[in-house]
This record gives structure tokens, sequence and C-alpha cells, in this order.
């Protein structure tokens, strides 16, 4: 289900992340300055030619492409995990709230 999903989502994956930071980074403002391609720019001037847009949609991407394969999966996401662990942030509820 998840992978027949990504199809519909796939051709506004630009957008989607786009949105995704800009709604995230105006829920949570302090946390901007955490993002190099973001800190000398309005949340409103974040648009497709930023980079972390696009790496999200590509992380979610490879994510759902390998949900075939267990091993190729967790590999993916425990490497995904580790390049994020030396920023030391932690997530909490606050920062996804619906």
């Amino acid at each position: 289900m998840v992978q027949e999903t990504w199809e519909i989502i796939e051709p506004h994956k630009k957008e989607i992340g786009v949105n995704v930071f800009i709604r995230f980074l105006s829920m949570n403002p302090k946390l901007k300055s955490s993002f190099s391609s973001f800190k000398n720019i309005s949340v409103d001037d974040i648009n497709k030619s930023n980079d972390h847009p696009r790496r999200l949609m590509a992380a979610i991407e490879n994510s759902v492409s390998s949900l075939d394969d267990p091993e190729t999966f967790a590999g993916y996401v425990l490497e995904l995990g580790r390049r994020h662990a030396r920023l030391k942030f932690k997530l909490s509820k606050s920062h996804v709230r619906i």
C-alpha cells in the first residue's frame, strides 16, 4: 500500500518536500538555523531549488523502494540515522504536531 501511494505522490515530490519544510520550519522557527541551506533565507523563500527538501523526498523514495528488501531497507535507514546522529538533534512530539 505504501508503494502504491508513493506512485501518487512521486510526480509531486518536489512541491511536497518544499511544503513539508515550510510547514516544519514555520511551526519550529528556532530550528531553521539547524539547516545550512535555510540559514540565510526566509521560510517563505524555500523553493524547489533548495537542496534539503529534495534530499528529504529522495530519502523517502529510497525507503519506499526498498520496502520489499528488509536488509536493504534496514541498512539504508540505519545509515541515514548515523548521518543525522552527529547533529545531536532530539525530536519531540512538538516538532511534528499535526
